[in-house]
């Protein structure tokens, strides 16, 4: 796909830079730390485990595209080489990542604690029941609802609730996650990921009021962590 009498008559130099820049940018955003940490989140928090797709399925196309010369047994032009080599020091430095300053690894022991913070099954479940009653709602007998939603959130919205009510619970004084953790940040992360229809906006219906109606429409679990007790 490059051609390179093409790129030859816009500049006379510095090709090669600026495709593999342009590539290595690309390349940095699929591996980045936090979209691959959000691959495993979605994995195990997922129903369904057949129809994920894995972060070890996404890592081995990666490599297979990169160096398909490989398998085809054709010549490897110096765009993939540094594309390559750009893989590589990308996976290297995930192996023995360089030093943090000490401000990045507090925060990082902060994340730590956060993800070590308890959270029931069941509260897991409630998450996931929240956000599906955004996409589906007639599942949740709110069918009415569904002419005012266009896109629901998305299962990173699960995540979300998670995540933050670890963080929550943790800044409350707590190791383990209670329903009012979750409920409290239901509106912030959803307000934004619910995209409102045309008869919504037409009749003043506002995300917020949608929102209040799926937390009145499934309530939380009785007893989280009872199961635990003894």
């Amino acid at each position: 796909m490059i051609k390179t009498d093409i790129l030859g008559k816009l500049e006379s130099d510095g090709n090669i830079n600026r495709i593999t820049g342009a590539q290595g940018r690309v390349l940095g955003s699929l591996v980045a730390n936090a979209k691959l940490q959000r691959m495993v989140e979605y994995e195990a928090l997922a129903t369904n485990k057949s129809s994920v797709y894995t972060l070890g399925e996404m890592l081995t196309d990666l490599r297979r595209g990169l160096w398909k010369e490989i398998y085809s047994g054709t010549s490897i032009d110096a765009y993939r080489r540094r594309l390559q080599a750009t893989y590589l020091e990308a996976m290297a430095s995930k192996i023995k990542p360089p030093a943090a300053n000490p401000q990045e690894a507090a925060l990082a022991a902060l994340q730590r604690e956060c993800r070590a913070v308890f959270c029931d099954p069941a509260l897991m479940h409630y998450a996931v029941k929240l956000v599906g009653a955004t996409r589906f709602p007639a599942k949740h007998d709110m069918a009415d609802a569904a002419k005012y939603i266009t896109y629901g959130a998305s299962p990173r919205a699960t995540i979300g609730m998670i995540e933050g009510g670890k963080a929550l619970a943790m800044l409350r004084g707590r190791r383990y996650v209670l329903p009012e953790d979750i409920i409290d940040l239901v509106p912030d992360v959803l307000r934004h990921r619910v995209v409102l229809s045309y008869e919504a906006l037409a009749e003043g219906i506002t995300a917020d009021a949608l929102i209040q109606r799926v937390l009145k429409k499934i309530p939380p679990p009785d007893k989280p962590l009872a199961h635990t007790a003894g």
